[in-house]
């Protein structure tokens, strides 16, 4: 399931009827603040998502950046 809560699903492809499935993976990072993380996984639909994984909600996306660039200008000098 996607971030905007739209799934992912199987398409056909028009040229030679071939089924292609479309993912969007976006890079691993990483949680510090427990309170701020959520588990990927339904209880009702158990084989979609294999895993266990441990993602950051959307409200801490832009505090990483933050983080970043003020870390990498104090070691600029």
């Amino acid at each position: 399931m996607h971030r905007d809560r739209r799934h992912v699903r199987p398409r056909r492809h028009c040229g030679k009827r071939k089924l292609v499935v479309e993912v969007e993976v976006r890079t691993v990072r990483l949680v510090h603040e427990r309170q701020h993380a959520a588990r990927v996984r339904q209880l009702d639909n158990r084989l979609e998502v294999r895993t266990d994984t441990v993602i950051g909600r959307v409200v801490e996306q832009h505090r990483h950046r933050v983080r970043v660039l003020v870390h990498c200008a104090a070691n600029v000098r």
